[in-house]
């Protein structure tokens, strides 16, 4: 039997170089990220002060202050840098610079994939997020949007069906099953949707639902659907859809609706910090079961009288496991410990907004939704700054370079973007061509005299 391994991270020791060459030793002290308290949280208007419409009334703003990777425009981070990025990624703005913080008193590089924007004023308004085990698809539509819902078909697996019928039920009941599931886990709970009239009328400014004007009852529609929203007696409104209630998942102790989460990209640290045998090392090396060779498959059932299934491959996922000894996925010690450190750095007790690996080691993996990229870094290098955007893949493969070259270890899934795929040092480059030309040398006739 498999030996599950629980990495808890209470104290951290992290080693910081500064000018001097010399090094000193800070400690982050990790507590409980768990959110236990049931009293409620602010309404969506009380808690934010970051607005969407009001950050982005440009169409790029990041272009117009001249932030975006690749122009290698180095800024100070100003308010106003801060706002660009936050509308650009969906992180919480309060979250950057904490994060690029981290990132300094590590000496690592942290990126996360695209952040829903739907998702971000629940976020700030300490709404908690999805972990590991629920699988189910937030809705980028309608008044659930940002939310989970039980019925998958309300989900954003709903654009699909307007160019693929057959695909979107294939997903609905592929979803609902794993939303069922984490249901039965105890992971999450189903509870009526409710929303504040503050959450409507932002919803409303940002063009996601549309309707005439609140009262006790009043239609929604979105997306060619039609919800009833009816007053209760906290104010706020129920959501009915086809005369039933709207149902979501929600935290099972708190009963709050839950949202999507930040998804970490990929954590880079210093190459000569670099531990494969230890910190760095994937529970699943291959990460992608298609990648395993027949060779193995064969020697494996030969071995075991048992063919090698998915199911076996990613049984050795369960041997990382977050400091409350949940499941967080094909992730690294060092991932495992960073989940902590970056909970406790942007929410502290509050809800984790981290839960699981990287993308850089997800077998579930799906490049098109990874941009665009927020990059942290200790320091700004090569004219990126140390918060900065990554739009696409040949930005992210330009980056992925500079950080190499600047010592840094990138891991790089290899079902991402084959240029991305296969960056390699400049000093490798170099080292090819230098070989390449050496062997033209020795295999080039000699010339007659």
């Amino acid at each position: 039997m498999m030996k599950t391994k629980n990495f808890k991270a209470d104290v951290i020791s992290i080693s910081q170089t500064n000018d001097s060459a010399s090094s000193a030793k800070k400690f982050l002290d990790i507590k409980s990220v768990r959110h236990t308290s049931k009293s409620p949280i602010p309404s969506f208007g009380q808690a934010r002060d970051y607005n969407i419409k009001t950050l982005c009334q440009t169409q790029n703003p990041i272009s117009k202050l001249g932030l975006e990777a690749g122009n290698r425009t180095v800024n100070t981070l100003t308010p106003d840098f801060i706002n660009a990025i936050g509308c650009k990624t969906g992180i919480v703005k309060a979250h950057l610079l904490p994060l690029q913080k981290v990132a300094a008193d590590t000496q690592q590089i942290i990126a996360f994939r695209h952040v829903d924007g739907m998702s971000t004023g629940l976020i700030e308004s300490g709404h908690p997020t999805k972990g590991f085990l629920i699988k189910g698809k937030s809705a980028n539509h309608g008044p659930q949007a940002g939310n989970i819902c039980f019925n998958q078909e309300l989900s954003k697996l709903h654009n699909i069906k307007l160019s693929n019928v057959s695909e979107f039920y294939a997903q609905v009941n592929k979803y609902n099953k794993s939303v069922i599931e984490c249901v039965k886990s105890g992971a999450a709970k189903v509870v009526k949707l409710s929303v504040s009239e503050q959450r409507l009328d932002f919803l409303k400014q940002q063009g996601i639902i549309s309707y005439p004007s609140v009262s006790s009852s009043f239609i929604i529609s979105s997306n060619g659907l039609e919800y009833v929203a009816i007053k209760n007696e906290n104010g706020s409104y129920d959501i009915n859809f086809k005369g039933e209630p709207l149902n979501v998942l929600a935290d099972p102790k708190s009963e709050i609706p839950l949202t999507a989460d930040y998804d970490l990209m990929f954590i880079a640290p210093e190459t000569e910090k670099l531990e494969l045998e230890n910190a760095d090392k994937l529970p699943v090396k291959m990460i992608h079961f298609d990648s395993v060779s027949e060779v193995y498959k064969k020697n494996y059932a030969r071995h075991t009288s048992k063919d090698f299934t998915p199911k076996e491959f990613f049984k050795k996922e369960e041997e990382t496991k977050g400091s409350y000894g949940e499941e967080i996925g094909n992730a690294t010690p060092r991932i495992a410990k960073m989940i902590d450190v970056i909970n406790q750095a942007l929410v502290g007790d509050g809800f984790p907004v981290v839960h699981h690996n990287a993308d850089s080691g997800s077998p579930a993996t799906d490049p098109n939704t990874n941009y665009p990229i927020t990059v942290f870094m200790p320091k700004g290098f090569s004219g990126y700054d140390s918060i900065h955007i990554i739009d696409n893949a040949d930005k992210l493969k330009e980056f992925i370079q500079h950080a190499k070259d600047y010592g840094f270890h990138v891991p790089i899934n290899p079902k991402w973007e084959a240029n991305v795929a296969a960056v390699k040092k400049t000093s490798f480059h170099q080292a090819a061509r230098v070989v390449s030309q050496m062997l033209s040398l020795v295999s080039a006739p000699p010339k007659e005299r």
